[in-house]
């Protein structure tokens, strides 16, 4: 009779194949991951955008059925925390901004300094949308009136204008 041999064979991974793998996913990683950062940043910053059109919208809309009711005459909405604050309401759909005002004068025209804490956007009466980054401030000249202080030195060497009153937005 013949005695039958079985060879156990072990058949997992080596140390090596398995640290391949892991360098592989690795390298995969880091080329993917800030390539979905980026997508993710910039579709949040158009969707930003598109509410702030929409906003636009909503608020030419009003301001000429306005205009056909007789009722002319400036506003401004003003946001805070996500919500309205002013007095003049805005129905629009959408998420707005975090903090920002919209001014909107007799003419239908429309200025707005509003950010989401990502973005900021600003509009001049005569401009088009401009969308930075939010770094802390969020402001535009609407034009109008400016006060400035002049301060020189007894030299006359350097002068400085600090800025009064002026109509614009600080946000």
């Amino acid at each position: 009779m013949r005695k039958k041999v079985f060879i156990i064979r072990n058949r997992g991974f080596t140390l090596i194949e398995l640290l391949a793998v892991i360098v592989i996913l690795a390298i995969i990683l880091i080329i993917v991951v800030p390539l979905v950062v980026n997508v993710i940043s910039d579709a949040r910053k158009n969707a930003f955008e598109a509410a702030a059109r929409g906003i636009i919208k909503t608020a030419e809309n009003e301001c000429m059925t306005d205009l056909l009711d007789y009722n002319i005459g400036s506003r401004e909405i003003e946001f805070n925390e996500w919500q309205i604050i002013s007095e003049d309401e805005l129905s629009f759909s959408g998420r707005g901004p975090k903090e920002g005002i919209v001014y909107i004068n007799e003419n239908c025209e429309f200025g707005m300094a509003i950010h989401d804490d990502n973005w900021c956007i600003t509009k001049p009466y005569d401009g088009e949308l401009i969308v930075e980054p939010y770094d802390g401030d969020c402001f535009i000249a609407l034009g109008g009136s400016w006060t400035f202080e002049v301060e020189t030195t007894s030299n006359n060497e350097e002068i400085t204008f600090n800025v009064v009153d002026a109509d614009f937005v600080i946000d």
